[in-house]
């Protein structure tokens, strides 16, 4: 098996870290739509595909299965209702999204020190 490279290893911290603080910003209750059903997993708002806000908190949703589910099959919908809610913030990162980005491994470091700072 081929050893994982540092900036592997990195991302892999930066999601771990992510993960953790989507969950506890939601404090177990899904935030989609005034669902009542369990929150247990972290969704990225706009795809982890575009690293430009892979790591961004505010592209973090806490979802229960059910509305993780209808996030990934029916993106659309679940857009306009995030846009709705989320305003300007939902604007910022659609266009943030758009920007390509290769981060080196001195700027995911630095981005692991921002999620460790910003999850207390």
């Amino acid at each position: 098996m081929k050893p994982k490279t540092d900036r592997k290893k990195r991302i892999e911290q930066c999601d771990a870290l992510w993960r953790w603080i989507v969950k506890e910003r939601g404090a177990g209750r899904c935030q989609y739509n005034g669902c009542c059903n369990r929150g247990e997993e972290a969704h990225h708002i706009f795809s982890r595909r575009n690293m430009s806000v892979r790591f961004d908190i505010d592209n973090g949703i806490l979802l229960c299965r059910d509305c993780h589910s209808f996030a990934h099959t029916r993106p659309e919908e679940f857009n306009a209702v995030m846009w709705l809610d989320m305003g300007f913030i939902f604007d910022g990162l659609q266009e943030k999204s758009k920007v390509i980005v290769q981060y080196k491994n001195f700027e995911l470091s630095e981005i692991v020190e921002r999620l460790k700072r910003h999850g207390g």
